[in-house]
This record gives structure tokens, sequence and C-alpha cells, in this order.
């Protein structure tokens, strides 16, 4: 964000120029550091709070996600929840007015909702499809999809899922798809947005007498179909992980 970078030490959550230099401490108590704003003028974190007396015996910890402003205003709750089984902070939408996360019950159901960051009021949700083992979850830039790794019946797989209330669990897309097996630890697919989320760059692990290789996918509008835009040439290397694409 403009050669400054937030960092957290001991808990504390920092700003600092790409330097090290003009540090300036945004928050304590700090769990884990989660996205910029879109206009990088907040940050938010998460963090886990222990509960003395817990509603559910499996679920000890309250998650709490914050907005901490780089004016150096207090930080600001965005979520606070007791009953999920866990959380996973996915970011924000695109004017900065909600911030998004996936959360799973005890009944192994995921859901992502959508949290007015001014009220921490949940303002929408949208059940996804059953996942047998999430692997990650990554929202699209525009919030209107999410890009799921999920492994189900020994295969490990690449799902685009809309968040619409009326399709969500219906209308899915399984873009790419490799054996995965107990022994497996990195990811044989893997999946990333481009900056606009129109397109994806899809990764393919070596396996056997393949070399690893990638392809760049165009997101139809209709936000689950893809088509492929082009293949990129095979690698000779045993890996080639997506890390990230240019503005």
């Amino acid at each position: 964000v403009d050669e400054r970078s937030a960092r957290i030490d001991g808990g504390e959550l920092w700003l600092a120029d790409s330097d090290g230099s003009r540090l300036e401490r945004l928050a304590s108590g700090v769990g884990r550091l989660a996205h910029w704003a879109p206009d990088s003028s907040a940050v938010a974190w998460s963090r886990l709070v222990e509960l003395e007396a817990p509603q559910e015996e499996q679920v000890p910890f309250r998650t709490e996600i914050y907005r901490s402003a780089l004016d150096g205003s207090a930080p600001a709750l965005i979520l606070a929840d007791e009953s999920a089984y866990g959380v996973v902070p996915l970011g924000w939408s695109p004017d900065g007015e909600r911030y998004l996360a996936a959360l799973v019950g005890m009944d192994s159901a995921w859901t992502v909702r959508a949290y007015d960051t001014r009220t921490a009021e949940a303002v929408e949700a949208w059940p996804l499809p059953a996942l047998e083992q999430m692997r990650s979850l990554e929202l699209s830039p525009n919030a209107e999809r999410v890009l799921i790794e999920n492994v189900t019946g020994g295969e490990d797989q690449i799902w685009i899922v809309p968040l619409n209330a009326d399709a969500s669990l219906q209308a899915q897309s399984i873009i790419a798809s490799a054996p995965f097996s107990d022994a497996t630890i990195a990811s044989p697919v893997a999946a990333l947005w481009s900056a606009d989320g129109s397109r994806l760059w899809l990764y393919r692990a070596a396996r056997g007498g393949d070399a690893a290789s990638a392809q760049v996918l165009a997101v139809q509008p209709d936000g689950v179909q893809v088509t492929q835009q082009a293949a990129l040439a095979r690698s000779g290397t045993a890996s080639l992980l997506p890390a990230s694409w240019s503005p």
C-alpha cells in the first residue's frame, strides 16, 4: 500500500514504511492480519478470545474481526461470533462498506456472511454447498463469488460458487480436479483470481510423467462458467505455484 506495510509483532499491529522506518502502532491484542481495505485506509485483523462459559464445549473461543484505520482512531469491531466452529476472514466489498467471512457450524455447514463495517451487523448471508474437506476459500475482487478448494471422494477440486441467494446451493462449477490421498501435502491443483476478478490462474502440479503446468481462464458473466483464454507452456520444474497478479 503505497510503499507502506502492516506487520504484527508480539500481538501488536504496526504500520511501517517499506524500509522499516516511521513506525506507527495501530492496535494491540492482534491475532492475525486479514486484509487491506480497498482504498488502503484501514486494515482488518482477527483474534480469538477465550470464553469463560462457552455455549458449545467444542467452541471455547469467540472470534473477533476488527477494522483499524490508518488515521490512528481506535479499532472498530466488525464481527464477533461465539457459535461458529470456525471463521475464515474473506475480505471487503469493493466500496469498503461490507466485510465478508465464511463460518462453519457444528453441523459442518458453511455460510458466507456480509457484515456492515460501521454497525458490525450481519446484513446478508449465503449458504455454501456441502464441503467435505475445505482447504481454501478465496473471495473474488468484486465480492460476488468465492473460489473454493475442496477435497471430496479422493479428488482435490476447485469450485466457483456465486454469492447469490437463489443459486449458491445449486450453481457451482468445478473447473479443475486431481487425485488426492492421505499422503498428499501440497495442493495438486490451485487457482488465483486476477486483480479485477475476470480471470483465473489455474495451476496443476507435476504428476506421473507430466510436468507442472498452468492456464489462464476467463470467467464468464454468469460467474460460474469459465473458458480457456491461454495455456502457458509446460514447465520443466517440479512446481509452478500461483503467487499474485500484477494490478
